[in-house]
């Protein structure tokens, strides 16, 4: 009945909402992750950093990029859009 049906697009619109809430989440602590752990290594780009980089390592903050951002680009509504060009 129509009530249901009220109560149902309700429902679908608060999900979405918190949907939207976690992926902003997720795209902040990623962009923090893999700026604070760029100079040593990461899940992203590998740990080869760790042992050659001395103490006094260069821990400058890179940009983020959109291709380095694993977790984001694992959901289909996140918004983040890449276009990876196909291997030769």
């Amino acid at each position: 009945n129509e009530e249901n049906m009220e109560e149902l697009a309700e429902r679908k619109e608060e999900i979405e909402r918190n949907l939207e809430t976690l992926e902003k989440q997720i795209y902040a602590l990623e962009t923090s992750y893999i700026e604070d752990t760029n100079h040593v290594g990461n899940l992203v780009k590998g740990w080869d950093g760790y042992l050659s980089r001395g103490r006094n390592a260069n821990v400058n903050k890179r940009r983020v990029k959109d291709s380095d951002r694993l977790f984001s680009l694992s959901s289909m509504t996140s918004g983040v859009q890449v276009t990876i060009e196909p291997e030769p």
